[in-house]
């Protein structure tokens, strides 16, 4: 990818949407002042898209006079509407971080309003949708299908509510020596798309969850089978590989019923940190899983869904799913560190503490966090 952007910005150095590009393939990849160079150089063409490149590599203008400009730009109608809110965003951090909270949280509510008249989000239907899940997942289900799943050990899941540490704590277990961080795969959400598929065309017509008591040991030994093989190309050498979705929450079920000896570390989160964090943020996946972020009572509404769903996860699988504390992995990380990778099963390397220095890419909204030592 690198070498394709170096191609077209030697025909077209000031080709804004490809600076951008390599600048936010820097970011992921760790490199930070690579990318803080290039979004300078945006900033010579496009002020507003230079300024908000450098806010999000947490380089903040250090005077007001900017900060307003910019607020006038993000004013200015255009092609995403009467407002940026994108802007808007990366103008609430930087008021957030003069400590000037008043000012940050209204730039940020407004970017949300906007944001938020775009979109369906139905908090009810998601609600409805993870009773369904726990009525779909119950001891029966698994106690009709002994022996049922492939007994590897190879995937690693964790999961938690966005914002809550789910990339730090991949970070972490990432840097030991057998285990390799894949990220935020969409794997478990494809199979349950192909079940869908399955079930309009030769099954019972139902939808996911209602459709899983239709799998049998066969068709689940097959489905994941075909996991392991797309996990085992990440890294052949590797003796764990993580999925670090943190909505794969929702899917425990489905994943503890392919492989009942998967590992899956479940990150919390005080609440309120989650919340105020995710309605600070502007996600990519807006129109699919992370639309409720851009309401606080939307994300209310979702945290109360994960507390329910992980309630019922720990009932269905006692003592089967770690839960680390954010909070506790901060204070001190030795001790949940040497929790993770006895929970796992590898022996203590200490290198993972040195998390930020892992040389490998990470796309989430924690880019730039997880490149710091930790702090608080």
């Amino acid at each position: 990818a690198e070498a394709r952007f170096q191609r077209v910005l030697t025909k077209r150095p000031r080709m804004v949407a490809c600076l951008q590009g390599l600048g936010r393939l820097y970011m992921q990849l760790g490199r930070i002042e690579d990318a803080v160079a290039l979004f300078d150089r945006i900033r010579a063409i496009d002020p507003s898209a230079g300024y908000a490149g450098l806010i999000h590599a947490r380089q903040f203008p250090e005077d007001e006079e900017t900060l307003e400009r910019l607020e006038k730009l993000a004013r200015t109608p255009g092609m995403e509407g009467s407002l940026r809110a994108g802007l808007l965003f990366q103008l609430a951090a930087c008021w957030d971080k003069r400590a000037c909270h008043d000012r940050a949280f209204t730039l940020a509510d407004e970017a949300n309003q906007a944001t938020r008249r775009k979109l369906s989000y139905d908090p009810a239907a998601h609600r409805q949708y993870c009773a369904r899940i726990r009525h779909a997942f119950v001891r029966d289900l698994f106690e009709h299908r002994p022996g049922c799943g492939h007994r590897s050990r190879l995937p690693v899941f964790v999961v938690g509510m966005p914002r809550s540490g789910t990339t730090l704590v991949e970070q972490i277990i990432a840097g030991h020596s057998r285990i390799h961080g894949a990220g935020e795969l969409g794997t478990i959400p494809r199979v349950i798309a192909g079940l869908e598929r399955w079930e309009r065309h030769t099954g019972s017509g139902r939808r996911y969850p209602d459709c899983v008591d239709d799998l049998d040991p066969v068709v689940v030994n097959g489905i994941a089978k075909g996991i392991l093989k797309e996990l085992q190309e990440y890294a052949p050498e590797a003796d764990h590989v993580v999925d670090k979705l943190p909505h794969n929450f929702q899917n425990i079920g489905l994943i503890k019923l392919l492989f009942p000896q998967a590992k899956i570390i479940s990150v919390r989160r005080d609440p309120r940190d989650v919340a105020i964090s995710s309605f600070f943020n502007d996600f990519a996946a807006r129109h699919s899983g992370m639309g409720y972020t851009y309401d606080l009572d939307w994300i209310g509404e979702q945290l109360g869904d994960h507390n329910l769903l992980m309630h019922h996860w720990h009932q269905l699988f006692p003592g089967e799913i770690l839960e680390v504390h954010y909070e506790d992995l901060v204070d001190d990380p030795e001790p949940s560190a040497r929790r993770l990778l006895e929970y796992i099963g590898v022996e203590w390397e200490p290198q993972v503490l040195e998390f930020h220095k892992l040389d490998r890419p990470v796309k989430t909204a924690s880019v730039w966090q997880v490149r710091q030592p930790l702090y608080a």
